[in-house]
């Protein structure tokens, strides 16, 4: 691991972080915000300029709203309490469709496919798993297993890899590289303690990883380059912030 001691080039880097790490819930077609309240078991849908709550969307009870991602005109809402994910239409703002994933499931993460045709749905609970949801249908299509606490997910721009944030309780996190053919592990690449974000960056030559743990290996950002995103190699470093 290498730490890069100059303070302008990770301030920058968190800068662009911030950038690209807004929420898909904020949905770009209908520019409306929406925020799942955990306490409320319901979606705000705010105007981002007046900032009004324009209508709150319930899930009904017991649900946990927790992560979301947005598609296309719809938006989906991982419900940890319920074990499931909500769909949302955003043309009418009513849920169509609740997707059961299994009880023993604890989705938090969501992460939707390039091309809008897959979600992913990451399990924070025992079983460590992510689910892949044929969004044409509204059911899952496959359960990928083998992760530690899955947090955020996402392709390559191709959408041939999936990269699979896996925060692996206390311990040090890691990313796990799938081949999207058929969900293969091809590489695993160690980052630092209690990692969530994940981003790409536009020409896909780099993706930099947040790192949320302790004092020796917390408040980083571990910067990995091309080789290793297809699988090649292993090289990566830490930025401190």
């Amino acid at each position: 691991m290498r730490r890069l001691p100059i303070l302008s080039l990770a301030i920058s880097v968190i800068f662009v972080l911030a950038s690209l790490l807004l929420p898909k819930s904020a949905h770009a077609s209908t520019n409306r915000l929406y925020v799942s309240n955990v306490n409320d078991n319901d979606v705000s849908v705010i105007a981002p300029a007046s900032g009004n709550t324009i209508t709150t969307i319930s899930l009904g009870g017991g649900s946990t709203p927790v992560g979301e991602a947005a598609y296309g005109n719809h938006v989906y809402v991982a419900d940890y309490g319920g074990h499931s994910v909500s769909v949302i239409d955003t043309t009418t703002n009513t849920v169509v469709t609740t997707i059961s994933l299994g009880n023993n499931i604890y989705p938090e993460r969501l992460s939707v496919s390039n091309d809008g045709k897959r979600l992913y749905a990451g399990d924070i609970g025992s079983a460590g798993t992510v689910s892949v949801i044929d969004t044409s249908t509204n059911t899952v299509s496959r359960t990928l297993t083998g992760f530690s606490t899955p947090q955020y997910m996402v392709e390559n721009l191709s959408g041939t890899r999936l990269y699979v944030v896996n925060q692996n309780c206390c311990s040090t996190g890691y990313v796990s590289v799938l081949d999207t053919s058929n969900y293969s592990t091809i590489a695993t690449i160690q980052v630092a303690i209690q990692p969530t974000h994940i981003v790409i960056t536009p020409d896909g030559s780099k993706a930099y990883v947040t790192n949320d743990g302790g004092a020796s290996q917390g408040n980083t950002v571990s910067v990995i380059n091309e080789y290793i995103l297809l699988g090649r190699s292993s090289w990566w470093y830490c930025i401190g912030y």
